[in-house]
């Protein structure tokens, strides 16, 4: 096989993979594949026909401080796994389950109504 036409089947694969990445980003389902060890960002089933069987909206209001955790990389670390969590619920509701993040600053509406809800900083 001469150079140039072992070069256009790589340009060939490479376009082909390209498109498929593509592909499978815009798809609606948006394939995702737990790797972890423990599978730590997948529900079990019983978790997803709880999720799939709401009848009325839920709402989660999670109020996380951007902050008060700037020099704690282990909190904000724990709350991208939480996020991940709540956002596997959500899609396992088919919509039913909304979360709503909320970020209490210093002095602000906000913080009166975490406050009200019994947390502290």
């Amino acid at each position: 096989m001469s150079r140039r036409a072992l070069l256009s089947l790589f340009g060939l694969l490479f376009l082909a993979f390209v498109a498929l990445m593509v592909g499978i980003s815009h798809w609606p389902g948006q394939a995702k594949w737990d790797l972890t060890e423990g599978k730590l960002h997948t529900l079990t089933d019983g978790s997803k026909s709880i999720l799939g069987s709401l009848t009325s909206p839920v709402l989660v209001e999670v109020y996380f401080s951007d902050q008060a955790s700037e020099e704690l990389p282990a909190i904000r670390f724990f709350a991208r796994r939480v996020e991940g969590l709540l956002e596997e619920m959500s899609r396992a509701s088919n919509g039913a389950v909304s979360i709503e993040w909320k970020d209490p600053q210093p002095f602000s509406e906000i913080e009166d109504q975490a406050l009200l809800a019994g947390l502290t900083g």
